[in-house]
């Protein structure tokens, strides 16, 4: 047999079906709606059958039962990301630390280019005194030419 709600009509579906439904709060949620006396065709219409009761009752320990395991869940969520993230640390500590490295890289290669235009002006003064190319300067001094 059919439950009497299963034929409410409705007058727009496309308003049923488009129309965004309101977030309820969870205290909200859990009262109940009472039915349309025509529709459920019983002597008290404010009032549920027992199993419907019991089944109410059921969902509702359920329902508080989920939003303690949320709770717990987002406890233990916001935990990881401070383990994670620690505030101190997040974002411009490392953007710091990075920047420093670039920077230092930065020095260390310009002293190098300075080290190796020194060594490779001495070496074109060695190449002039002793008439050679500079090449043959390279080689003796063990400098290969893609150093």
């Amino acid at each position: 047999m059919a439950h009497p709600l299963d034929h409410i009509p409705v007058a727009n579906t496309e308003q049923a079906t488009s129309s965004p439904r309101p977030t309820a709060s969870p205290a909200s949620s859990l009262s109940r709606p009472e039915p349309d006396p025509s529709l459920l065709g019983s002597p008290t219409p404010s009032r549920y059958s027992d199993k419907h009761e019991k089944m109410i009752k059921s969902l509702t320990s359920k329902i508080s039962t989920l939003h303690s395991e949320i709770s717990k869940t987002e406890a233990l969520l916001s935990e990881a990301q401070v383990k994670l993230n620690p505030p101190n640390t997040q974002g411009t500590g490392t953007d710091k630390d990075a920047a420093a490295i670039v920077q230092r890289h930065i020095r260390l290669l310009h002293e190098y280019n300075e080290i190796k235009d020194i060594g490779q002006g001495l070496m074109g003064l060695i190449a002039e005194a002793r008439g050679v190319r500079y090449v043959e300067v390279q080689r003796d001094f063990g400098v290969e030419a893609g150093d």
